[in-house]
């Protein structure tokens, strides 16, 4: 509860805004099916299985696996924020997180995104270029402040490797800290 109170999202939602991924589950982590950017999200999304792994931990005993295989697609994962019909207004919000990227070389051209959106609204922020992914296998710290006013029922970690891509993506200790 202490991890909580520091990031606890609005009454409405009723969420941490917290991920470490220490249940042994993806923590409802699942495949990013945004409808306001079918790019991002739904047919055109490259993941194969997202799953709660001990195999690449930044902290803690488990993490979560994102695979993937992309050929002109992207590799994006979201949570629920709120319940079925509830957003939170994420101006002013920091989203920070832990990746490790393992497979195939990425792109110089290649982005990392943190991505908010709910049934109307979406607004992206890049957190990490193809320019700054020197090191596979490896972890980058990556935080992102939201500016926009976007009303939010969902957050999303997006790679856009820009070319063909096989790999996994390790994330770990995902927060999503208020103003």
């Amino acid at each position: 509860m202490c991890k909580c109170l520091r990031n606890a999202l609005p009454t409405t939602c009723g969420g941490c805004g917290v991920w470490d991924f220490e249940s042994d589950t993806t923590e409802n982590w699942d495949i990013d099916t945004d409808p306001n950017w079918p790019v991002d999200g739904g047919d055109n999304n490259g993941v194969t299985n997202v799953t709660s792994t001990q195999t690449h931990v930044h902290g803690g005993n488990r993490g979560l696996a994102v695979s993937g295989l992309a050929n002109g697609q992207v590799i994006s994962v979201a949570v629920p924020l709120c319940g079925t019909g509830s957003v939170v207004n994420l101006a002013g919000y920091t989203m920070s997180a832990w990746v490790y990227l393992t497979g195939t070389e990425l792109a110089f051209e290649s982005f990392m995104f943190f991505d908010a959106w709910g049934a109307s609204d979406a607004v992206r922020s890049p957190v990490l270029t193809g320019s700054k992914i020197v090191a596979m296998n490896s972890w980058h710290h990556v935080e992102a402040t939201f500016s926009s006013a976007v009303q939010a029922s969902h957050v999303a970690v997006r790679l856009n490797p820009e070319l063909s891509w096989t790999g996994i993506v390790y994330i770990d200790q995902i927060e999503l800290t208020p103003p």
